[in-house]
């Protein structure tokens, strides 16, 4: 399930995501309500490699995840895809 809104839910839906005005992505468990923290960052990791960490520039407008566990995140025509452990998001222009 996937809105304008920047809310949606993982494809078991365990989860909830949902993108707010502070241009961040929070997540809860649907199971039992718990608000999802990320982890402290490991060393050799940065602060981008995990959404629920990442300052986007803009409020998220859209939010998918896949079977695969990865997770786009759209910012007008922008979208920013998670997922690969030990990369950067990908960034793809909407151009």
């Amino acid at each position: 399930m996937t809105d304008e809104k920047g809310i949606t839910t993982s494809v078991d839906d365990k989860f909830v995501f949902a993108g707010g005005g502070d241009c961040r992505i929070r997540a809860w468990s649907l199971l039992d309500g718990q608000r999802l923290i990320p982890p402290d960052i490991e060393a050799g990791e940065t602060q981008t490699t995990n959404p629920l960490r990442y300052l986007f520039p803009y409020r998220p407008t859209a939010i998918s995840v896949s079977e695969d566990g990865v997770m786009d995140v759209g910012i007008g025509e922008s979208v920013y895809r998670f997922g690969i452990p030990g990369h950067e998001p990908r960034f793809d222009s909407g151009e």
